[in-house]
């Protein structure tokens, strides 16, 4: 709640109905009102049934249940501000994606979000794709921990075809690992794509990967 906790009105009570141990509720959801048919949000009347100070914001949440008098009201205000403000920072502690070109600073305020940018970094990387399927990683760092680390792998584009799009035709199939190795062959050009089912990475030695490449026809 902001600084304007009806500070005036407070006071104006106490000094109505004397005392700094008066018993008030500062009303700020609908059961609050309930209780106090005539009471709007922000207002202040006693409150015979709770014997306390309750102050609450305009969420409905209750963070002082103590405060029975001014003072105490506006340290509880100082004290919930400073508790949302830690939070707010809290939210505001960026990720960083981490790879080999350095480190970069995510939009992200969830794991989740960072993971799904850092992948959309990688994409959109100037990679050589000249040879076939490559696999880049890329760390998620938050509070200068790595916490997740996401992978995406990058096909080379098809070469372009004397016809509008190439036709394919399968040449060839063999067994390779676990998986395939097939060929096929366009039929307006020649050029020939290699698709591997049991593709490995050479920098990690990781197996059972889909690897695509091209061969251009002479």
């Amino acid at each position: 709640m902001a600084g304007s906790l009806r500070r005036n009105a407070v006071w104006q009570l106490l000094q109505t109905v004397g005392g700094t141990g008066t018993e008030l509720l500062i009303v700020g959801t609908r059961a609050g009102v309930a209780r106090n048919a005539n009471a709007e949000w922000g207002d202040v009347v006693r409150d015979d049934e709770h014997g306390q100070v309750v102050v609450m914001d305009d969420t409905g949440e209750r963070f002082n249940l103590e405060a029975q008098s001014l003072t105490e009201i506006e340290v509880a205000e100082e004290a919930r501000a400073a508790e949302r403000a830690a939070e707010e920072a809290e939210r505001a502690v960026t990720y960083v994606m981490r790879d080999e070109s350095g480190d970069t600073e995510l939009d992200a305020t969830t794991l989740a979000e960072a993971r799904k940018e850092a992948r959309q970094i990688l994409r959109d990387g100037d990679w050589d794709v000249s040879q076939g399927t490559i696999w880049v990683d890329a760390h998620i760092v938050h509070r200068d921990e790595v916490v997740d680390t996401v992978t995406v792998a990058l096909d080379p584009p098809e070469p372009d075809c004397v016809e509008s799009e190439h036709k394919w035709k399968d040449t060839g199939m063999r067994g390779n690992g676990g998986g395939l190795l097939y060929a096929e062959t366009c039929e307006h050009c020649g050029c020939v794509k290699r698709t591997d089912t049991w593709a490995q990475r050479s920098d990690t030695g990781q197996q059972g990967l889909r690897s695509v490449s091209y061969e251009e026809a002479s």
